[in-house]
């Protein structure tokens, strides 16, 4: 694989059978040159580079930051943009070119994967291919309509209100990378608790609020 020119090549087989920390062990090993685009990388993950992109991002959503910093409108709002594209385009393995075009230094990227590797390994070996099948390009950009709201009650200044769309990004992606219908069920499941969470949050500030300004 070449990190400067060209497409990367996706790995060679892009069977159900075959994990996810394989793809990225291969990926790593085909690693070479300087700097590589966004969009050639997600390209070699092919049609589960979505549920990728989900999880890097739900990882950035669930971390705490001080109030002054905007993090989670930051994150939420790319998390909802990247899901967006996944949601109506027509290709979900596809970036949008803002996003595609943006290079990075490969010795970084094969350091962020090397780490992830033992990681998703030890996630596999609770998560498996079982329940739903939730593959396929249509389901997919359902999967990530789900996601664009759980971007949506991030970007959202909710007290409290990051955990769970998070959480439940973070699941349905690992769910999506597995191919483990169940994880995403419970993924889709948590989703829902968090618009309701979220709902009844929203509802406490806006008592607050007029509780303490008067009618």
């Amino acid at each position: 694989m070449t990190g400067t020119n060209g497409p990367v090549p996706p790995a060679e087989a892009e069977a159900s059978d075959v994990s996810a920390s394989a793809m990225l062990r291969d990926l790593l090993h085909r690693l070479d040159g300087d700097k590589i685009s966004l969009g050639d990388l997600v390209g070699h993950l092919g049609e589960r580079a979505p549920a990728f992109l989900f999880l890097v991002q739900s990882v950035f959503c669930g971390i705490p930051t001080p109030p002054p910093l905007p993090a989670g409108v930051i994150f939420g709002t790319v998390l909802m943009l990247v899901a967006l594209h996944v949601a109506t385009g027509s290709d979900p393995g596809h970036l949008p070119g803002w996003l595609a075009r943006r290079r990075l230094p490969v010795r970084q990227v094969a350091a962020v994967i090397a780490r992830a590797i033992p990681l998703l390994e030890r996630i596999e070996r609770v998560l498996k291919p079982r329940g739903p099948d939730f593959s396929g390009p249509a389901r997919c950009r359902a999967l990530a309509a789900v996601v664009v709201a759980m971007g949506a009650l991030v970007a959202l200044p909710i007290p409290f209100g990051n955990a769970l769309p998070s959480l439940s990004a973070g699941v349905i992606a690992l769910g999506m990378i597995a191919r483990d219908g169940a994880a995403v069920v419970a993924g889709l499941i948590c989703a829902a608790l968090s618009i309701t969470v979220s709902a009844i949050l929203v509802g406490l500030a806006w008592w607050a609020v007029v509780a303490v300004t008067g009618p």
